[in-house]
């Protein structure tokens, strides 16, 4: 098993079971998470405006290759 997937597993359980962080090995496995698993800190901080602008690219390009709407028996 992969030393880095074994150490997020563990502190998983050490948290779910509310171990004590005074602890030095609870506290050196916790370090070590958190570091493993720094890339993923704030990922989820973006204002709102940021993520409506992060949006628009996609749906500008949608938008720009949308086909005619189809007109009923009554329209022109």
């Amino acid at each position: 098993m992969d030393i880095a997937a074994l150490i997020l597993i563990l502190w998983i359980a050490l948290y779910l079971f509310d171990a004590n962080t005074a602890n030095s090995t609870v506290s050196w496995i916790h370090e070590a998470a958190n570091w493993l698993s720094g890339w993923s800190h704030n990922l989820t901080t973006r204002g709102h405006a940021q993520r409506i602008e992060a949006g628009r690219p996609p749906v500008d390009a949608l938008d720009a290759h949308a086909p005619e709407p189809l007109r009923g028996a009554d329209g022109p």
